[in-house]
């Protein structure tokens, strides 16, 4: 009886170990390697923040499965997803501003009421006008125009972002990884990436936890006739996803 209480403790010391592990590393500016400081990060699982030390380093909990958003002023966000307790690198690439100072060098175009800057996406700049029609100087653009081109590039950079994660699970999603956690032939394993491998909503959830995903999968896998275990045909191989 007390060989089994003192394992139990055992056990459940492990998993609180496991529970509240950290994950170090540094943040620093894509290409240049400078350490950036002051850099929110969060454990969207957990939802745990910390910011960034002078040197770029940092730690936070987190434990495999779980996303990590990394947030700095000027610079693009960056996702990682956390596979392991090893020290990582995260590189954040700056934000590019596109808009300038537009000047008009000419008052004569083709056309005296729109004049087309490329500067501000070639979306319509117009010669300001009086309440009577009459060119008064100076111009103006249709604000309508620049939030419709705005929604464009939100939608493009979700699409990226989604892009970007997509990859980042691909690459945990590998047999050499997911070897230390599930143990399966090689056929079997690939069979089992194939169906098993998550959508970008499903990592992005609260509920997520890597550990749990790849433990019910295998049951679910396991349960399969073998003829059922092979992953539908690809209709269209070569197409992007």
């Amino acid at each position: 009886m007390r060989l089994l209480l003192v394992v139990l403790m055992v056990c459940c010391t492990l998993y609180a170990a496991q529970a509240q592990s950290s994950v170090q590393g540094k943040v620093m500016e894509y290409q240049t390697r400078i350490a950036l400081r002051g850099v929110s990060i969060e454990n969207i699982n957990n939802h745990h923040i910390v910011a960034n030390n002078a040197d770029g380093s940092f730690s936070i909990l987190a434990k495999p499965g779980d996303l990590v958003i990394f947030k700095a002023p000027a610079y693009q966000p960056d996702t990682l997803l956390i596979t392991g307790t090893r020290s990582v690198e995260v590189f954040l690439q700056p934000v590019t501003h596109m808009l300038n100072g537009v000047n008009v060098t000419s008052t004569t175009t083709s056309n005296m009421s729109t004049y087309y800057d490329p500067q501000f996406h070639g979306q319509p700049v117009v010669y300001a006008r009086d309440k009577d029609l009459n060119l008064k100087g100076g111009i103006v653009w249709r604000i309508h125009y620049w939030k419709k081109d705005q929604k464009k590039k939100d939608k493009i950079a979700a699409l990226e972002q989604r892009y970007a994660l997509m990859e980042q699970i691909d690459s945990v999603f590998q047999p050499e990884n997911l070897s230390q956690y599930i143990t399966l032939g090689e056929a079997d394993m690939k069979n089992f990436i194939a169906l098993y491998t998550p959508t970008p909503e499903m990592v992005t959830s609260k509920k997520f936890d890597l550990v749990t995903y790849l433990n019910d999968c295998l049951k679910q896998y396991r349960a399969l006739p073998p003829e059922k275990r092979q992953p539908p045909p690809d209709l269209f191989p070569g197409a992007n996803p």
